[in-house]
């Protein structure tokens, strides 16, 4: 499960950090999660990435919504410049995201997963209800990989639902 929280609190900050790349700009900040501080800087597509006490460089590219390896609604939009990978320049370690949108409800994307899903070798459906919203928790782990996608409440005009897909591989 830590993994897991890992893995979904990485893919918020890379999501938010593929908008920024998108764009040209520079920045730096860091994450609190609890296990402690995450630091990152953007500079061009290298993004720096310290966390307990290790530092690892990634180089973004762009990828395609297959490269993601998870099924998407057939009405989802993908937020323009979110689809990309981050390979870790020592760890060889592969990291890939994407925030979608779409105009169907919260529990009809959740429960489109659930049946997309079923069968699915190494599934892990956390899904709940955070504040009254629910909210799709999924993770596939296989083939060393682990796939995180989460379904929520979209706080933007683009849609009623926000789908972000994180993946990471070779990770040790």
């Amino acid at each position: 499960m830590k993994k897991f929280i890992s893995l979904l609190l990485f893919s918020t900050l890379l999501i938010g950090l593929l908008a920024v790349i998108g764009c040209g700009e520079e920045e730096a900040g860091n994450v609190e999660t609890s296990s402690g501080s995450i630091k990152y800087t953007v500079k061009g597509d290298k993004v720096q990435v310290t966390s307990e006490g290790k530092t690892t460089t990634y180089t973004v590219q762009e990828v395609s919504e297959k490269a993601l390896g998870v099924p998407i609604p057939g009405n989802a939009k993908v937020e323009e410049g979110s689809i990309a990978a981050l390979t870790g320049s020592k760890s060889g370690a592969v990291w890939e995201g994407a925030a979608f949108w779409t105009p169907d409800e919260v529990t009809k994307v959740i429960d489109w997963y659930k049946n997309e899903l079923k069968g699915t070798s190494g599934l892990k459906d956390t899904s709940t209800v955070l504040d009254g919203q629910p909210v799709g928790l999924f993770e596939v782990q296989g083939g060393g990989s682990t796939k995180s996608i989460v379904v929520s409440a979209a706080s933007s005009s683009k849609g009623k639902t926000q789908i972000q897909i994180a993946t990471i591989s070779g990770a040790k």
